[in-house]
């Protein structure tokens, strides 16, 4: 300890060695910043009085001395020396910025005897128990509070992965997002939003949205996008633990049906529902998509499922109701262009009636019923027209007789009849 008065006795006589000890003492008192346990009690003003700008090197405690500044009523700490990492740490308003070797620069939290590189910790018990985990950026009260080995995990928000230790490649974002569980360490998950994955307690999990995943625990590979999704499961009740894996789901205000138990589900908005999702680099072949709606098709802008182009379809189709046409078109002139959307023709003229098909080799597959009302040919107005029977493409569709019909279909060359009467 080095504190004591800072003036040179004026008051005669003084000898000359009693002004060296004085210089002496005044100099270790400077040069020790008045080191002590307790505050200095004199100082250089008025009757010894304390002044503004005094330092005291407070070292009551041994590890952790703390250099002060005394503002004219009390001791203010603006330097931290860790005597047993040799390392210093700025203070500014009570919050404690460090740079530890390595590049490591925490402000308010960190670890002083990490030796892990590269991260970055702000606020209040952030990151405080990193050892060699390297990479990592935590901001926020409690954000990677319990990081110790895990590398390149960031976290914004408050308790922003909280318990995760030893894990890696984390993303949280918001405050409790990916939380996690005691003793559980995690990696590769995503959780952006406030409780988005808060339980997890698994991998390669992706949340997006208030409360998104909240209830995910063992389950991984699943991705829930919306505030909420996956709260409910398909019976309309809350969740317990989502402990399934590789399920899709989309939707908003917590409004989704989720089988919490079951694996590869999908589901969108509760209307569109898929199973036996593949989670390998492979094409899944035994998956099913559902659309839920009962809204009944009433024409071609109405129904629970709407294409306003066209459908191609590689395997086998079944229908489990009526398949509805475009209404059918009636036809009084001499002429008629087949429209991209008409399906079915119907003639009404006392002559000819001369089609103009649609190019067969860009509506290969395409349907087109014609029929006769009055007694009346219809022609195509070019050689594209292949007869019931076969041979050479001609332009005779019907003959002229009141009720005729016939069905062409494009065999992306020709027309072809394939019935009539």
């Amino acid at each position: 300890m080095s504190q004591g008065a800072v003036l040179i006795p004026t008051t005669p006589p003084l000898t000359g060695v009693a002004l060296v000890n004085d210089l002496n003492a005044t100099f270790q008192v400077i040069m020790s910043q008045n080191s002590g346990v307790s505050a200095p009690t004199v100082g250089p003003g008025a009757a010894s009085a304390l002044v503004k700008g005094m330092l005291w090197l407070d070292t009551t405690t041994a590890a952790s001395n703390q250099l002060k500044i005394y503002d004219g009523s009390q001791w203010l700490t603006f330097l931290s020396i860790n005597t047993t990492a040799h390392s210093t740490s700025i203070v500014m308003g009570g919050v404690t910025l460090r740079y530890i070797a390595t590049g490591n620069v925490f402000i308010a939290g960190g670890n002083t005897t990490v030796s892990g590189q590269n991260n970055v910790a702000v606020g209040f018990q952030a990151m405080t128990l990193v050892s060699s985990g390297s990479g990592n950026f935590a901001a926020g009260s409690n954000a990677n509070n319990n990081l110790t080995t895990g590398s390149n995990n960031f976290a914004l928000g408050n308790a922003a992965a909280f318990y995760n230790a030893t894990g890696s490649n984390n993303v949280a974002i918001g405050v409790s997002a990916c939380q996690g569980a005691t003793t559980v360490n995690v990696s590769q998950n995503v959780g952006i939003g406030t409780n988005a994955l808060v339980t997890v307690q698994s991998d390669y999990n992706t949340g997006i949205g208030y409360g998104a995943g909240s209830l995910v625990t063992t389950g991984g590979y699943n991705i829930l996008i919306g505030p909420g999704a996956g709260l409910y499961d398909n019976a309309g009740t809350t969740n317990t633990n989502i402990t399934g894996l590789g399920n899709i789901t989309f939707g908003m205000a917590n409004n989704m049906v989720y089988d919490h138990t079951l694996s590869n589900q999908l589901n969108i908005g509760n209307l569109i529902l898929g199973t036996n999702l593949q989670q390998a680099n492979t094409l899944a072949t035994t998956g099913t998509i559902t659309i839920v709606s009962t809204v009944a098709a009433t024409s071609s802008t109405a129904g629970a499922f709407i294409v306003s182009g066209g459908i191609a379809v590689a395997g086998a189709a079944w229908l489990g109701g009526f398949l509805a046409r475009a209404a059918p078109v009636t036809e009084t002139n001499a002429t008629h262009t087949v429209a991209a959307t008409e399906t079915d023709l119907i003639c009404n003229r006392a002559g000819t009636i001369t089609v103009t098909l649609p190019t067969a080799s860009s509506n290969t597959g395409r349907e087109w019923w014609v029929s006769t009302i009055t007694a009346n040919t219809v022609i195509s107005n070019a050689s594209n027209v292949v007869p019931q029977a076969g041979g050479a493409a001609g332009t005779a569709i019907l003959a002229a007789t009141a009720g005729k019909w016939a069905r062409l279909v494009s065999d992306g060359t020709n027309w072809i009849i394939r019935a009539s009467n």
